[in-house]
């Protein structure tokens, strides 16, 4: 009996140890717990660039970037090989600024609260202004501007057409991207960079495959010039704007564009020019001959007008009903190359004329083309007398001398080996008639 007492005790002791060991182990590894989660967020790691940072202060971590980042950024040069040059760009050229201040705050902030680990990168700042103004220089020093294949005439006979030329065009948008990139990446590199920027070949619109079916002079035709220095001044700038002029195919021709700004800073003096009825000074005075005389020699190449108006009064230099008359973009000429082939036409003045000659293939002269005009009505104008007290009583002076009204009739000629083969009425004009103004002293 005390045997088995003594056994119950000893097992009732173990169960006890072995208690109690539990809860030492249970309450162990409760403590344990909490102090290992906080060692795990205290590890994570938190980088700008490959810099740890949680054993370092803020001055030690600003230090490092510094030197070892930014600093050797500054040093470091962007070479930009354009065609045949190169050019080197800094980062003080940009007036870069590195945002380590903002980067720092960032990376101890995300240090304190604990955080995830991070990797920051350097950001920065760069003037835009500097940039566009650089990449600009590079562009103007790059760029040529293409050249249409064009036309050297001697004598209007002999025609040489002179090659056109290819252009060249920086790219300037990819230029500005590579060199971003370059600027953004720099304090990475070992090296300097290079960049190799990107030149356009620009075509030109006319070519010499294109123009070599010009081979003929088609039409031509002159007037006689006449008035003052001033006028012919204003007749021979007039046709210098026109020499050259070349039109393919389908394209259309403003004599407004193509003379440009009429003013005394672009060359043009005052003359005598037809305004409200009658001869009054006018800058440019005189281009009038010009259009008309160019009008009818492209009528004679077989291209009508589509937009043309006529004097108020019949000009001398041409008959009536073949003129046309220009005032700025108001009163324009124009006319559309309706032919198959390109025209040239060539502008001189010489011998006391004026000549317009239109150049294309000789296929189109195997019809020749000529204008007339016929005067059908002539229309009497009225005499109007005005009292004017401050002359002598019944003297009489002659203010306007008005005009008598003209109706014509003008015809298209056409010709084949020399001979008339048909005439058309092309168009009527009526040149209003212009009443004779007499002022009587009263």
């Amino acid at each position: 009996m005390k045997k088995k007492f003594t056994f119950f005790i000893c097992i009732l002791l173990v169960l006890s140890v072995t208690f109690l060991g539990c809860n030492s182990a249970e309450e162990e590894k409760h403590n344990q717990d909490p102090n290992k989660k906080e060692e795990t967020t205290k590890a994570s790691n938190v980088y700008i660039e490959d810099i740890l940072i949680n054993d370092k202060s803020k001055e030690e971590t600003e230090k490092i970037l510094k030197e070892k980042y930014i600093d050797e950024s500054f040093k470091k040069k962007i070479t930009i090989l354009c065609k045949d040059k190169s050019y080197e760009l800094t980062l003080k050229d940009l007036k870069v600024n590195y945002n380590k201040d903002k980067i720092i705050k960032e990376a101890y902030e995300a240090l304190e609260n604990k955080s995830e680990s991070k990797k920051l990168k350097l950001t920065l700042n760069y003037d835009k202004t500097s940039l566009d103004s650089f990449v600009n220089k590079l562009s103007k020093e790059t760029y040529k501007k293409e050249s249409n294949a064009r036309f050297s005439i001697k004598d209007s006979s002999k025609i040489e057409i002179i090659k056109e030329q290819t252009g060249l065009d920086l790219d300037k948008t990819k230029l500005k991207n590579d060199i971003i990139s370059n600027i953004i990446s720099l304090h990475n590199l070992k090296e300097n960079p290079s960049i190799k920027a990107s030149i356009k070949e620009t075509s030109p619109k006319i070519t010499s495959e294109k123009l070599k079916s010009i081979n003929s002079k088609i039409s031509s035709f002159s007037t006689t010039l006449s008035g003052s220095k001033e006028r012919v001044n204003n007749i021979t700038l007039g046709a210098k704007h026109i020499n050259g002029t070349l039109l393919m195919p389908g394209e259309n021709f403003s004599f407004y564009n193509s003379i440009g700004l009429v003013s005394k800073k672009t060359g043009f003096m005052e003359a005598p020019a037809i305004i409200d009825n009658e001869l009054k000074p006018s800058v440019g005075g005189g281009l009038c001959q010009v259009a008309t005389t160019l009008y009818n020699s492209i009528l004679r190449a077989n291209i009508t007008y589509t937009e043309r108006s006529k004097h108020s009064i019949p000009p001398k230099y041409v008959a009536p009903g073949l003129d046309t008359t220009v005032f700025g973009s108001e009163l324009d000429y124009k006319f559309k190359n309706t032919l198959k082939y390109p025209i040239y036409i060539e502008g001189s003045v010489k011998d006391n004329k004026i000549t317009f000659t239109v150049f294309s293939n000789s296929s189109l002269n195997s019809y020749k083309y000529d204008y007339t005009s016929s005067v059908y009505a002539k229309v009497p104008n009225s005499t109007k007398y005005i009292k004017d007290s401050s002359m002598p009583k019944g003297k009489e002076i002659i203010d306007k001398p008005g005009s008598t009204g003209l109706k014509v009739k003008v015809y298209k000629i056409t010709l084949k080996g020399g001979k008339q083969i048909s005439k058309k009425l092309f168009y009527e004009d009526y040149y209003k008639p212009l009443d004779k103004i007499v002022k009587v002293g009263v």
